[in-house]
Parts: C-alpha cells; sequence; structure tokens
C-alpha cells in the first residue's frame, strides 16, 4: 500500500483553479476550498491551505505511481509550482515528482 502527499504553490481561488485544471483529459470541480480533480488514471482532492492547496487523501487508481506522475505532468503543463510524494509502507520515499519544488525544500 502506498500514500500520496502533495502540495500546490497557488494563491487563486478554488473555482479559478479548478477552471485552469479543467483541461484535456482532466475534469475539475469545487467547492469554496477545495477540488476533487479526474484525470484519466487517476483522482484525487486538493483542499485549501495557508498560501496553496494540499493533497492529503492520496490518488485513486489503481496505480499511486503512474497516477502522480500523470498528476504532475498535468499541474506542470499548467505553470504550477508543486511537489507530489508517494511513500512505502514504512513511509520510505518511493517516488518524487515536481515542478521547480527542489526536494531541500520539502519540509
Amino acid at each position: 500500500m502506498l500514500s500520496v502527499f502533495g502540495e500546490i504553490d497557488s494563491a487563486l481561488p478554488a473555482g479559478d483553479l479548478a477552471e485552469l485544471l479543467d483541461a484535456g483529459d482532466w475534469r475539475a470541480s469545487s467547492g469554496r476550498y477545495a477540488i476533487r480533480l479526474h484525470g484519466p488514471d487517476c483522482a484525487c482532492a486538493l483542499e485549501a491551505d495557508d498560501g496553496g492547496y494540499l493533497i492529503r487523501d492520496g490518488i485513486d487508481g489503481s496505480d499511486e505511481i503512474a497516477g502522480a506522475r500523470s498528476l504532475s505532468g498535468h499541474l506542470a503543463a499548467r505553470g504550477l509550482r508543486h511537489r507530489i510524494e508517494v511513500y512505502d509502507a514504512e513511509s520510505k520515499l518511493v517516488a518524487y515528482f515536481h515542478r521547480e519544488w527542489p526536494r531541500a525544500e520539502r519540509d
């Protein structure tokens, strides 16, 4: 079982970010403080946080690493600074995807 955590550095309101992300094979719907994002092979929830958005509940899909890679590519194509980390059952980092977010800034 893998766990996925991520951050998006964006001050856009949820509705505006959802409009930006609703493109190509991806569909986004927003509430006041959250966005539900559905891609070709995964889905996730983005929750508004101080100055950005968090992926806390992981990525729904058959392959978390492929889903994280796909999501990262979608975010990067829209110019969004982000990071997505995938951990194994022992809490070891097994995959890291980002745009302009060096690993040294993780904590």
